[in-house]
Protein backbone atom coordinates (compact mmCIF):
# COMPACT_ATOMS: atom_id res chain seq x y z
CA UNK A 1 0.00 0.00 0.00
CA UNK A 2 1.03 3.45 -0.62
CA UNK A 3 0.85 5.24 2.71
CA UNK A 4 0.85 8.89 4.39
CA UNK A 5 1.39 8.89 7.82
CA UNK A 6 0.81 11.70 9.64
CA UNK A 7 2.59 12.02 12.56
CA UNK A 8 6.34 11.57 13.61
CA UNK A 9 5.52 9.98 17.60
CA UNK A 10 5.63 7.00 19.22
CA UNK A 11 2.78 5.64 17.53
CA UNK A 12 3.60 7.28 13.94
CA UNK A 13 7.46 6.12 14.33
CA UNK A 14 6.81 2.45 15.38
CA UNK A 15 4.09 2.33 12.60
CA UNK A 16 6.31 4.24 10.04
CA UNK A 17 8.98 1.45 11.06
CA UNK A 18 6.94 -1.87 10.66
CA UNK A 19 4.80 -0.38 7.23
CA UNK A 20 8.92 -0.06 5.83
CA UNK A 21 9.83 -3.41 6.79
CA UNK A 22 6.80 -5.03 5.83
CA UNK A 23 7.02 -3.91 2.12
CA UNK A 24 4.58 -0.80 2.03
CA UNK A 25 5.77 2.44 0.72
CA UNK A 26 5.28 5.08 2.96
CA UNK A 27 5.35 8.01 0.72
CA UNK A 28 5.00 11.29 3.01
CA UNK A 29 5.78 11.73 6.53
CA UNK A 30 4.35 14.71 8.15
CA UNK A 31 5.25 16.48 11.56
CA UNK A 32 5.08 19.97 12.31
CA UNK A 33 8.35 19.72 13.92
CA UNK A 34 10.66 19.54 10.21
CA UNK A 35 13.15 17.38 12.54
CA UNK A 36 11.39 14.65 13.88
CA UNK A 37 9.73 14.04 9.92
CA UNK A 38 12.88 13.89 8.73
CA UNK A 39 14.23 11.85 11.17
CA UNK A 40 11.72 8.89 10.57
CA UNK A 41 11.63 9.59 6.63
CA UNK A 42 15.26 9.18 6.61
CA UNK A 43 14.49 5.48 8.29
CA UNK A 44 12.23 4.65 5.81
CA UNK A 45 12.76 6.29 2.24
CA UNK A 46 10.24 8.61 2.22
CA UNK A 47 9.62 12.18 2.09
CA UNK A 48 9.48 14.09 5.15
CA UNK A 49 6.89 17.08 5.31
CA UNK A 50 6.13 19.72 8.08
CA UNK A 51 3.64 21.36 6.16
CA UNK A 52 -0.18 19.27 5.45
CA UNK A 53 -0.67 21.97 2.55
CA UNK A 54 2.25 19.77 0.92
CA UNK A 55 0.03 16.30 1.50
CA UNK A 56 0.04 14.44 -2.02
CA UNK A 57 -3.31 13.35 -3.07
CA UNK A 58 -3.77 9.69 -4.66
CA UNK A 59 -2.38 7.55 -1.40
CA UNK A 60 -3.82 4.04 -0.60
CA UNK A 61 -4.59 5.21 2.89
CA UNK A 62 -3.82 8.27 5.29
CA UNK A 63 -2.90 7.35 8.98
CA UNK A 64 -3.30 10.21 11.22
CA UNK A 65 -1.29 9.34 14.16
CA UNK A 66 -1.15 12.55 15.83
CA UNK A 67 -2.79 13.74 19.76
CA UNK A 68 -6.07 12.77 20.41
CA UNK A 69 -7.26 15.95 20.71
CA UNK A 70 -5.44 16.97 16.88
CA UNK A 71 -7.50 14.63 15.41
CA UNK A 72 -10.72 16.03 13.96
CA UNK A 73 -8.60 19.93 13.54
CA UNK A 74 -6.00 17.35 10.86
CA UNK A 75 -8.81 15.82 9.30
CA UNK A 76 -11.07 18.51 8.68
CA UNK A 77 -7.19 20.04 6.87
CA UNK A 78 -6.75 17.09 4.93
CA UNK A 79 -10.02 15.87 3.58
CA UNK A 80 -9.70 17.80 0.31
CA UNK A 81 -6.59 15.32 -0.48
CA UNK A 82 -8.74 12.42 0.57
CA UNK A 83 -10.57 11.60 -2.75
CA UNK A 84 -11.87 8.21 -2.30
CA UNK A 85 -8.91 7.17 -0.18
CA UNK A 86 -9.08 5.16 3.39
CA UNK A 87 -7.95 7.60 6.40
CA UNK A 88 -7.81 6.37 10.02
CA UNK A 89 -6.42 6.84 13.34
CA UNK A 90 -4.38 5.37 15.54
CA UNK A 91 -6.35 6.57 19.00
CA UNK A 92 -8.13 4.02 21.40
CA UNK A 93 -10.42 6.59 23.25
CA UNK A 94 -11.76 8.19 20.39
CA UNK A 95 -14.85 6.85 18.12
CA UNK A 96 -14.45 6.13 14.17
CA UNK A 97 -17.71 8.42 13.96
CA UNK A 98 -14.89 11.41 14.05
CA UNK A 99 -14.86 10.48 9.80
CA UNK A 100 -18.29 9.81 9.58
CA UNK A 101 -18.80 12.28 6.59
CA UNK A 102 -16.17 10.09 4.57
CA UNK A 103 -16.54 7.52 2.70
CA UNK A 104 -13.81 5.12 3.77
CA UNK A 105 -12.59 5.34 7.20
CA UNK A 106 -11.56 2.87 10.37
CA UNK A 107 -9.32 2.88 13.13
CA UNK A 108 -6.13 0.53 13.90
CA UNK A 109 -4.98 1.18 17.25
CA UNK A 110 -1.97 -0.68 18.35
CA UNK A 111 -2.43 -1.63 21.97
CA UNK A 112 0.72 -1.00 23.42
CA UNK A 113 2.96 1.93 25.23
CA UNK A 114 5.95 3.34 22.79
CA UNK A 115 8.67 5.19 22.71
CA UNK A 116 10.47 6.78 19.40
CA UNK A 117 13.94 5.81 21.04
CA UNK A 118 13.13 1.76 21.40
CA UNK A 119 12.08 -0.26 18.29
CA UNK A 120 9.22 -2.89 19.29
CA UNK A 121 8.46 -5.71 17.17
CA UNK A 122 5.06 -4.77 15.81
CA UNK A 123 4.67 -8.87 15.21
CA UNK A 124 4.00 -9.39 18.50
CA UNK A 125 1.59 -6.00 19.23
CA UNK A 126 -2.43 -6.43 19.41
CA UNK A 127 -4.05 -4.03 16.68
CA UNK A 128 -7.56 -3.06 17.79
CA UNK A 129 -9.02 -2.43 14.03
CA UNK A 130 -12.54 -1.57 12.56
CA UNK A 131 -13.62 0.15 9.69
CA UNK A 132 -17.08 1.89 8.52
CA UNK A 133 -18.10 -0.71 5.92
CA UNK A 134 -16.97 -4.68 5.31
CA UNK A 135 -15.04 -3.23 2.25
CA UNK A 136 -13.24 -0.77 4.69
CA UNK A 137 -12.67 -3.49 7.38
CA UNK A 138 -11.13 -5.83 5.15
CA UNK A 139 -8.50 -3.70 3.75
CA UNK A 140 -7.44 -2.03 7.22
CA UNK A 141 -7.42 -5.69 8.17
CA UNK A 142 -5.00 -6.83 5.60
CA UNK A 143 -2.93 -3.93 6.55
CA UNK A 144 -2.94 -4.62 10.35
CA UNK A 145 -1.88 -8.52 9.40
CA UNK A 146 0.67 -7.25 7.28
CA UNK A 147 3.11 -6.08 10.74
CA UNK A 148 0.93 -7.71 13.25
CA UNK A 149 0.31 -11.49 14.07
CA UNK A 150 -2.80 -10.71 16.77
CA UNK A 151 -5.18 -8.56 14.73
CA UNK A 152 -9.03 -7.93 16.50
CA UNK A 153 -11.64 -7.05 15.58
CA UNK A 154 -12.85 -4.30 18.25
CA UNK A 155 -15.78 -1.92 17.75
CA UNK A 156 -15.72 1.57 19.10
CA UNK A 157 -17.75 0.82 21.92
CA UNK A 158 -15.47 -1.95 23.30
CA UNK A 159 -12.16 -0.22 22.18
CA UNK A 160 -13.52 2.87 24.89
CA UNK A 161 -13.46 0.27 27.53
CA UNK A 162 -10.43 -1.25 25.82
CA UNK A 163 -8.79 2.02 26.38
CA UNK A 164 -9.84 2.12 29.92
CA UNK A 165 -8.23 -0.76 30.51
CA UNK A 166 -5.56 -0.27 29.20
CA UNK A 167 -4.97 3.01 31.32
CA UNK A 168 -5.38 1.40 34.31
CA UNK A 169 -2.76 -1.53 33.39
CA UNK A 170 0.02 0.69 31.93
CA UNK A 171 -0.57 4.12 32.90
CA UNK A 172 -2.00 3.86 36.40
CA UNK A 173 0.78 1.27 37.03
CA UNK A 174 3.41 3.01 35.77
CA UNK A 175 2.56 5.79 38.03
CA UNK A 176 3.17 3.45 40.94
CA UNK A 177 6.24 2.56 39.96
CA UNK A 178 6.78 6.76 40.22
CA UNK A 179 5.39 6.76 43.50
CA UNK A 180 7.65 3.74 44.39
CA UNK A 181 10.86 5.67 42.94
CA UNK A 182 9.95 8.93 45.12
CA UNK A 183 10.11 6.89 48.15
CA UNK A 184 13.00 4.93 47.96
CA UNK A 185 14.98 8.28 46.61
CA UNK A 186 13.82 9.57 49.82
CA UNK A 187 15.40 7.21 52.13
CA UNK A 188 18.56 7.02 49.63
CA UNK A 189 17.57 3.53 48.43
CA UNK A 190 18.33 2.69 44.85
CA UNK A 191 15.40 1.90 42.83
CA UNK A 192 16.82 -0.91 40.88
CA UNK A 193 16.08 -3.06 44.38
CA UNK A 194 11.99 -2.85 43.27
CA UNK A 195 12.50 -3.57 39.33
CA UNK A 196 12.79 -7.89 40.18
CA UNK A 197 9.71 -7.43 42.09
CA UNK A 198 8.02 -5.47 39.08
CA UNK A 199 9.15 -7.95 36.57
CA UNK A 200 8.03 -11.24 38.96
CA UNK A 201 4.95 -9.06 39.06
CA UNK A 202 3.89 -8.60 36.03
CA UNK A 203 5.26 -12.26 34.78
CA UNK A 204 2.90 -13.79 37.38
CA UNK A 205 -0.19 -12.75 35.42
CA UNK A 206 1.36 -15.01 32.35
CA UNK A 207 0.29 -17.99 34.37
CA UNK A 208 -2.50 -17.21 36.82
CA UNK A 209 -5.47 -14.74 37.08
CA UNK A 210 -4.83 -10.72 38.50
CA UNK A 211 -6.72 -11.84 41.29
CA UNK A 212 -5.12 -14.98 42.03
CA UNK A 213 -1.41 -13.09 41.81
CA UNK A 214 -3.01 -10.50 44.27
CA UNK A 215 -0.55 -10.23 47.66
CA UNK A 216 0.18 -8.37 50.31
CA UNK A 217 -1.17 -6.11 52.99
CA UNK A 218 -4.10 -5.01 51.79
CA UNK A 219 -5.57 -8.34 50.51
CA UNK A 220 -4.17 -10.22 54.05
CA UNK A 221 -5.97 -7.67 55.87
CA UNK A 222 -2.76 -6.82 58.06
CA UNK A 223 -4.38 -3.74 59.67
CA UNK A 224 -0.96 -3.29 61.66
CA UNK A 225 1.11 -3.01 58.41
CA UNK A 226 -1.32 -0.90 56.88
CA UNK A 227 -1.32 1.71 59.55
CA UNK A 228 2.84 1.46 59.91
CA UNK A 229 2.21 1.83 56.15
CA UNK A 230 0.33 4.99 56.57
CA UNK A 231 2.14 6.65 59.24
CA UNK A 232 5.23 6.58 57.26
CA UNK A 233 3.35 9.16 54.74
CA UNK A 234 1.85 10.66 57.64
CA UNK A 235 3.28 14.10 56.06
CA UNK A 236 2.14 13.52 52.50
CA UNK A 237 -1.58 13.14 51.98
CA UNK A 238 -1.94 12.93 48.34
CA UNK A 239 0.18 9.74 48.70
CA UNK A 240 -1.57 8.46 51.52
CA UNK A 241 -4.66 9.08 50.08
CA UNK A 242 -3.76 6.55 47.15
CA UNK A 243 -2.30 4.23 49.45
CA UNK A 244 -5.38 3.80 51.32
CA UNK A 245 -8.10 4.04 47.96
CA UNK A 246 -6.33 1.04 46.56
CA UNK A 247 -6.14 -0.71 49.85
CA UNK A 248 -9.51 -0.57 50.04
CA UNK A 249 -10.04 -1.40 46.05
CA UNK A 250 -7.87 -4.43 46.95
CA UNK A 251 -10.00 -5.27 49.74
CA UNK A 252 -13.53 -4.84 48.24
CA UNK A 253 -12.22 -6.73 44.96
CA UNK A 254 -11.30 -9.89 47.53
CA UNK A 255 -14.64 -9.35 49.19
CA UNK A 256 -16.65 -9.48 45.75
CA UNK A 257 -14.18 -12.78 44.67
CA UNK A 258 -14.98 -14.58 47.75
Amino acid sequence: MRICLIGAGNVGTQLGLAFYKAGHQVIQVFSRDASRAEKLASLISSEPISSLQNLKNGADVYILAVKDDAISDVFNQIRSYLSDSLVMHTAGSVPMTIFTDHSRHGVLWPVQTFSRSHKVDMRGVPLAITGNIPETTRAIEALAKSISDHVYHIDDTQRAFLHLAATFASNFSNHMYTLSRQITEAQDIPFDILKPLIQETALKIQRMSPEEAQTGAAVRRDEGTILRHLLLMKENTEMKEVYELLTKSIQSSSENAG
